[in-house]
């Protein structure tokens, strides 16, 4: 998905049709960036209600505030074309985000709060995420 956002949108599109030639962009939905921490670290952080130490492992506001930890290895499961396309275009740092002041929403096990308890046991991640460009007086956010 990212993959096609990118070469749409960003790179292979031209004149008016150039994301970049509107007054308002938004990339929503479930980008499936995850928090790159071990699941008891992420859980833990939890438990403490450390939502700052969550952020600082979340790989969307790594890509988008510190390119330098994106080039250094610190990343990820994506892959090599990917992850070289998202720094050498900065799409993301196009964007802005509401500011992320709650626990992650992925995973639960179904139907309740318990972070998921399958054999996967999937890290508590956000990876339903909404980013937004534009025009100031056309785009404001409100709430997150």
């Amino acid at each position: 998905m990212l993959r096609m956002i990118l070469n749409q949108a960003f790179n292979k599109a031209r004149g008016l049709y150039k994301a970049e030639n509107h007054d308002a962009i938004y990339i929503f939905g479930d980008l499936n960036f995850r928090v790159n921490l071990k699941n008891k670290e992420a859980r833990q952080a939890i438990i403490e209600r450390n939502i700052n130490f969550l952020k600082q492992h979340d790989e969307l506001t790594i890509i988008r505030n510190s390119e330098a930890q994106f080039d250094s290895g610190q990343i990820f499961e994506l892959d090599d074309d990917l992850r070289g396309e998202l720094v050498k275009n900065e799409i993301f740092n196009k964007f802005q985000e509401g500011e992320i002041d709650f626990f992650p929403t992925y995973k639960f096990d179904k139907g309740t709060n318990n972070y998921d308890s399958s054999s996967k046991k999937r890290v508590p991640s956000w990876t339903d995420r909404i980013l937004f460009a534009g025009k100031q007086s056309v785009v404001s956010l409100l709430e997150y």
